[in-house]
């Protein structure tokens, strides 16, 4: 048995992405947390990384990233909230070495991601 039209495709990153989350215009409640999931461009192989677990801090770390422009996709992970969160996008773009993202969350805001 041949297996063809198989094609693997390889991407190799070395960037690295520093990022913060900063809420404005009110504060969090204590127990929220938060995901950050990488998406690639439309029409690109997708990559395969696990959600980036954000720290107590707001702090996150993207090792092995490959140049170009990604999508940052926040997930708030609020315990007993009655609705699920709505995520924040932002549009990154990386270029090799270490890059600095911060991600502004606006809690005054209509599309605000604690609010149920």
């Amino acid at each position: 048995m041949q297996i063809t039209g198989v094609k693997i495709a390889v991407i190799y990153g070395s960037a690295v992405v520093r990022g913060v989350i900063k809420a404005e215009n009110g504060t969090l409640p204590p127990e929220t947390r938060f995901q950050v999931q990488v998406n690639n461009n439309a029409g690109e192989l997708p990559m395969m990384f696990r959600p980036i677990v954000v720290d107590t801090r707001g702090r996150f770390l993207i090792e092995s990233l490959p140049v170009g422009t990604h999508e940052l996709v926040v997930v708030p992970i609020v315990p007993g909230a009655t609705a699920p969160p709505r995520r924040v996008q932002q549009q990154i773009t990386v270029t090799e070495g270490e890059n600095d993202v911060t991600i502004v969350i606006d809690l005054e805001s209509p599309e605000n991601p604690t609010r149920p």
